[in-house]
């Protein structure tokens, strides 16, 4: 079976294990496009770790700006590659709403009507696309794109439940799957830090944190949170973003600066020995009318790595953690400051949280269940009949 996936995400090396995985079927015979650089909160270059699938890098138009919706291809580029796989189906690893969404499906239906398309989505609120300014281009755009890329589509994949809810309100047909984001276990597993924790002065309970340092990822809880604890304690931050001077200043009011540590950017490869410097995972995201979290795929690496997790109720965490970690109700720094204190006084329970993480990723969020279930769907939409709704 010959599958072209187009797939921004995979300019992040780590996540092509997953295409390796789904490549070593014998049955399959991939190809995959990706930008030959693209921004993910920071400016990332695509490189070729694997020989098992065609490869192919390509410039992407817009695609430094950090608006996803709108990068592309060179047309003519696309074109060409589509007619020379000769793909059965297109795996779109993009959003419906998207401009290569539509632009993709526009040219392999010109080259012919037998292809299936399989659409990506995350999103986890009901949109109309009528939130953008009346002199926004995305509000007339957005809604041309979704419906020409819904209607000729054969299925989607959605990685949050709330998803799959919100494309049959709008009035999808076929089949909308879940399937949700990965981690190579392999790499994300409880590593020896003793030297890491020595040398960042990890003396006491460690809190951390992994993500965009915005607002809407709970800091300003947490730091409320932490203000409520008595006990001696350290809260390493990973990550950059717009709200870091903000909350820096918030922690200085709060009187807790001195017991955070922001590390700024780590790369990948290196996360696994932070998490497994900390004694628990705080993930506090925090509904706003634009956002919810739509997966948190910190939670899956920290839980690989025996990290005991602590998340906040909004949209799809709690699912996510399921029975594995604990969830208080988004925005309440007290129930936080209880669960956090609840791990720190309770050795065995961190013990045995971290032991359930890392068997609910084993049983749920690996490169090879996940290959597993995009194997039975594409099997499955191959053997639909071809959808001629022009």
């Amino acid at each position: 079976m010959n599958i072209l996936m187009l797939s921004h995400s995979s300019v992040n090396n780590a996540y092509q294990k997953r295409l390796t995985t789904i490549a070593n079927h014998d049955s399959i015979k991939l190809t995959v496009i990706v930008p030959k650089s693209y921004y993910e909160g920071r400016l990332l270059k695509s490189k070729k770790v694997s020989d098992y699938y065609n490869f192919i890098r390509l410039h992407a138009f817009f695609s430094k700006t950090g608006r996803q919706h709108l990068h592309f291809y060179s047309p003519f580029s696309l074109y060409k590659i589509i007619k020379m796989t000769k793909a059965e189906i297109i795996h779109l690893d993009e959003e419906p709403q998207s401009f290569i969404s539509f632009l993709t499906i526009f040219l392999a239906r010109l080259i012919s009507k037998n292809t299936k398309f399989i659409l990506y989505t995350a999103v986890n609120i009901f949109k109309t696309h009528k939130e953008w300014s009346y002199f926004s281009l995305q509000r007339y755009l957005y809604p041309l794109w979704e419906k020409y890329s819904l209607d000729h589509s054969d299925a989607i994949l959605a990685c949050n439940h709330e998803a799959i809810d919100i494309f049959n309100k709008k009035g999808f047909k076929r089949k909308i799957y879940y399937v949700p984001l990965t981690i190579d276990e392999n790499v994300f597993k409880k590593k020896d830090c003793y030297y890491l924790k020595a040398k960042l002065k990890l003396n006491y309970f460690t809190i951390g944190f992994v993500g965009k340092i915005e607002i809407k990822k709970g800091l300003a809880t947490l730091f409320k949170a932490l203000r409520l604890i008595y006990k001696k304690y350290t809260l390493i931050i990973i990550g950059e973003g717009p709200d870091k001077e903000l909350l820096v200043n918030l922690s200085k009011q709060l009187n807790i600066q001195e017991y955070i540590l922001w590390l700024g950017f780590v790369n990948m490869t290196q996360l696994p020995d932070y998490y497994s410097c900390m004694d628990a995972l705080i993930v506090p995201s925090e509904t706003t009318p634009e956002w919810r979290e739509q997966f948190g795929r910190v939670i899956i690496e920290g839980m690989a790595c025996e990290v005991p997790v602590i998340g906040s109720s909004s949209g799809e965490i709690p699912n996510v953690i399921g029975d594995a970690g604990l969830i208080f109700e988004e925005g309440n720094e007290k129930e936080l400051a209880g669960k956090i204190s609840i791990l720190i006084d309770n050795s065995e329970l961190r013990q045995k949280l971290g032991e359930a993480g890392r068997k609910r990723v084993i049983e749920n969020y690996t490169n090879k269940i996940i290959a597993s279930k995009l194997m039975s769907v594409y099997n499955e939409i191959a053997s639909v009949e071809i959808n001629t709704n022009d």
